[in-house]
């Protein structure tokens, strides 16, 4: 993509990134490289200044194309807890990714553009289920934990 060579000049992660594929899906442009470390606020408005001859309203970096797993994080935005891969009886192979975030987290829009997105670049379609509980180990540091929450989170976490 003839912007990100123009810009690589000027922003040093996109130095380290190579190029997998660009969709377009709606106003939005999903930009999928490998070897992206970060991304600046600079570099997102370079490419909306570049790319507004196209009627984009916003650009989206995708790091990790080449792994679904990472893949799959950064379209979400969210940790993957699972990610584990099923071969139908029909001989169809599909994705199962449990996201750790809560179900009212859920965006059924941000949902699909993902789907579509993981199917045009793996080829395979994907279910995104979400699991509530622990996001986070500073949920449970403290002094002291009471024995009813700690049973509490032991049965989230069995579940």
């Amino acid at each position: 993509m003839k912007a990100l060579l123009d810009l690589e000049e000027s922003y040093k992660e996109l130095r380290s990134a190579s190029y997998r594929k660009a969709l377009r899906i709606g106003d939005n442009i999903y930009i999928l490289l490998d070897g992206l470390k970060a991304v600046s606020r600079g570099l997102d408005r370079a490419l909306i200044n570049k790319l507004s001859h196209l009627g984009v309203k916003k650009v989206h970096l995708v790091s990790g194309a080449s792994d679904p797993r990472s893949l799959i994080s950064s379209l979400l935005g969210a940790s993957i807890s699972s990610l584990n891969l099923y071969y139908a009886p029909d001989g169809s192979v599909y994705y199962v990714a449990k996201v750790l975030a809560p179900t009212r987290a859920r965006n059924a829009d941000r949902e699909e553009v993902v789907k579509r997105i993981f199917k045009l670049v793996t080829g395979n379609d994907i279910v995104i289920e979400y699991e509530e509980g622990l996001t986070e180990v500073s949920q449970v540091k403290g002094p002291k934990l009471e024995k009813e929450k700690l049973e509490e989170w032991l049965k989230r976490l069995e579940r």
